[in-house]
């Protein structure tokens, strides 16, 4: 089974930025963040893109990793079931 996280790498400073209930704009500077992607190519595809600053790649990277053999463990038979019909 195989996963792909996509992500953005940026050598520079990432912020966010968002709306409080009083209208007010906030500005923080973070080190990850994601924003949901959607297309038509031609079918819909939903995609949730991080965007990790480049001194936090290594960590991230480890974070997916960890998840990805998590999700591996979880749908194992699963994936077991769907080979046999093969």
């Amino acid at each position: 089974m195989t996963f792909a996280f996509p992500i953005i790498v940026v050598d520079a400073p990432l912020f966010e930025c968002s709306r409080q209930d009083d209208g007010e704009i906030t500005i923080e500077r973070v080190e990850i963040s994601e924003f949901l992607f959607s297309a038509h190519i031609p079918d819909r595809l939903d995609a949730c893109i991080r965007v990790v600053s480049r001194e936090k790649l290594v960590e991230f990277a480890r974070e997916m990793k960890k998840l990805a053999d998590v999700l591996r463990r979880e749908f194992k038979k699963e994936e077991d079931d769907a080979f046999k019909r093969l």
